[in-house]
């Protein structure tokens, strides 16, 4: 006894245009019993194709497998008709692993479903999105899959979320319910993550600075660094800051201070720290966050 799944033929046609001849896929054979004619077969299913239910075909083969000797009194001209389910695994990828975003901007994620018996994609499956996982598990929406196997949800980040990492969950459920009929499909759920940074606008507060100093001299500058958008936030730091003279270009102040983690910083700023002398005169003196120095903060100033 001979079983096997048999799939459309994908080489060339007959001469009068007959189809391809069909694709065979032996699964396992064995003998019966010559008594009782009762037999046990263990099929192994192959591992590259889609969920699916397949035909299943069984052939009884007289004439290879006859006792030596005797005669052959039967042929089998058709198989019975019958199903054999295939189940497999759903593989999620994303078009990015890792997001750098600013509160209050749009995130388009990209998913892309497929099986992993032949990497084919998979449509009109639920994907599901999971927003800070293992902190809120807030859900954002699901999005199902198109025809390529392809699911897009397009979210605005809310603009009071708070400066941080966050990790989206991206999970398909199982989908192991359809009976065994033609045409239906079963599949092992999975999932990915994603890594965002949320991102916010630094503020800078001039909380002491001198209204007059003498050139060649420095002075004492103190102030703080804090969130844009809720200053009442506890700042996430510590973060680097520069100072300048506003249209002075010739040389910087400082070129580059870290703050306390809180954003609080108390410097000494020398007027001239080249030596090569500094105009007189009325001066802006400016204080900026240098882009780059905080994963969380995008670049601010303050000006006295």
């Amino acid at each position: 006894v001979i079983f096997s799944i048999t799939l459309p033929g994908t080489g060339p046609g007959g001469p009068n245009g007959e189809p391809p001849a069909p694709n065979i896929i032996p699964l396992g054979n064995a003998p019966s019993n010559h008594t009782s004619g009762e037999y046990s077969v263990t099929v192994t299913l192959p591992d590259y194709l889609a969920s699916g239910a397949y035909n299943l075909t069984a052939v009884l083969d007289f004439a290879a497998y006859a006792i030596p000797g005797v005669s052959v009194y039967y042929v089998m001209y058709y198989s019975p008709p019958a199903l054999i389910g295939i189940e497999s695994e759903l593989a999620l990828s994303s078009n990015t692993s890792a997001i750098i975003v600013e509160a209050g901007d749009p995130i388009s994620y990209n998913i892309t479903v497929t099986d992993v018996g032949d990497s084919s994609g998979v449509a009109g499956e639920t994907v599901n999105f999971t927003w800070d996982w293992g902190g809120t598990n807030t859900s954002i929406g699901p999005g199902v899959t198109g025809s390529n196997g392809i699911a897009i949800l397009n979210w605005i980040v809310p603009g009071s979320t708070a400066p941080g990492y966050y990790d989206v969950r991206i999970w398909m459920d199982n989908d192991t319910t359809d009976p065994l009929t033609t045409g239906s499909t079963r599949w092992w759920g999975n999932e990915t993550f994603m890594n965002i940074t949320v991102q916010v606008p630094s503020d800078v507060a001039i909380l002491s600075a001198p209204v007059n100093v003498t050139a060649g001299t420095s002075f004492q500058l103190q102030g703080n660094v804090s969130d844009a958008n809720d200053p009442n936030r506890p700042f996430d730091g510590p973060i680097s800051i520069e100072v300048f003279f506003l249209a002075d270009p010739s040389e910087t102040l400082v070129a580059s201070h870290l703050t306390a983690a809180n954003g609080t910083f108390n410097l000494t700023v020398p007027t001239d720290p080249l030596g090569d002398g500094v105009t007189s005169g009325n001066k802006t003196l400016v204080i900026s966050v240098l882009n780059g120095t905080n994963p969380f903060y995008l670049t601010g100033s303050a000006s006295t």
